[in-house]
Formats: structure tokens, sequence, C-alpha cells
């Protein structure tokens, strides 16, 4: 159940939020206050790509997903 996967995720140490959007970078659920969640959805968003091209230096068979 995502609700409880959510919780369980939220309980662990030094967890301060949880923020889960689509590719689009739209919010779908967060702990985070509406204008923070935006904000790191678009930091996401921004880093995502970078991240994935940064691995597929390295190791052409790597690649980042959202989970």
């Amino acid at each position: 159940d995502i609700e409880e996967t959510f919780k369980k995720i939220q309980s662990h140490k030094g967890v301060i939020g949880v923020l889960i959007i689509n590719k689009q970078g739209s919010v779908i659920k967060s702990t985070f206050d509406q204008d923070v969640s935006l904000n790191y959805s678009k930091e996401i968003l921004d880093i995502f790509p970078k991240a994935n091209n940064l691995l597929k230096v390295n190791d052409n068979n790597v690649s980042v997903k959202l989970i």
C-alpha cells in the first residue's frame, strides 16, 4: 500500500520529508508545503538528466530511474 510505504519512509531517522512527483514534475504527494514541494520538484527535474548523463559517461549500461 502506498500510504504505508509513504509513512515507513517518513519514519526513518534523518528524513525531513517525502515528495512524490511524476515525470513532468507535478506533485503527486508531499509532506512539504506547496511552495517547497514545487521548488524541490523543479530541482529534481533539473538534476535528473545531469545525473543520468554523468553515469552514462562512466558506464553506458547504467541509467537513473525515477521510482
